[in-house]
C-alpha cells in the first residue's frame, strides 16, 4: 500500500510561471530521491496537487509543504491508502489546463479562498468539488500520457 494525498493551498504571493516551474524542477529531484510521484495544477492564486508515495515520505513531504513560505492555507482534501500509484513515472508533473477548464474551476478557486477562511461548509463541498477536478485532472493526465 502507498499513500495518496490531494491537497489545495493558496499562493503566499504572487508567482510567475517561471518560478512554479522552478518549484517543478525542484520537486521532481526531490520527489525522485524519496520515491514519491505525483501532478501539479497551479490555477490562478491556488496550488492543487497529488502526491503519492511511501506514507512516511508522503508525511513528510507534506510537512515540508505546510513550512514551505510559498503556500499558505494547505488543506488536505483527501488522504486514500492505495495499491498502484497512478502517477508512475512522474516524480512531479505539471499540468497546464486550457482556458475552458480554468473557467469551470473558478468555483474551485472561490471556495478554496472560504475554506482558508475557515468556513465549514466550504470544507464539505470542497470534498464534492474534488471530484469534479479529479475528473478534470484524469483527463488532462490521459491526453499526457497519449501525446508524452
Amino acid at each position: 500500500m502507498i499513500a495518496r494525498v490531494k491537497y489545495v493551498s493558496r499562493f503566499s504571493r504572487p508567482m510567475s510561471q517561471r518560478e512554479i516551474e522552478a518549484i517543478v524542477a525542484r520537486a521532481q529531484e526531490h520527489n525522485a530521491r524519496i520515491g514519491v510521484t505525483g501532478v501539479l495544477l497551479a490555477l490562478g492564486e491556488v496550488f492543487m496537487q497529488i502526491i503519492e508515495g511511501p506514507a512516511h515520505q508522503v508525511d513528510s513531504l507534506l510537512a515540508r509543504i505546510g513550512r514551505d513560505r510559498r503556500h499558505c492555507d494547505v488543506v488536505i482534501v483527501r488522504r486514500q491508502d492505495v495499491e498502484q500509484p497512478l502517477f508512475a513515472g512522474w516524480s512531479m508533473r505539471l499540468l497546464e489546463l486550457g482556458e475552458d477548464a480554468r473557467r469551470e474551476a473558478q468555483p474551485l478557486l472561490d471556495l478554496v479562498r472560504e475554506v482558508a477562511e475557515g468556513g465549514a461548509v466550504a470544507k464539505t463541498a470542497l470534498h464534492e468539488l474534488d471530484d469534479l477536478v479529479w475528473r478534470t485532472m484524469n483527463d488532462r493526465v490521459a491526453t499526457l500520457r497519449r501525446t508524452g
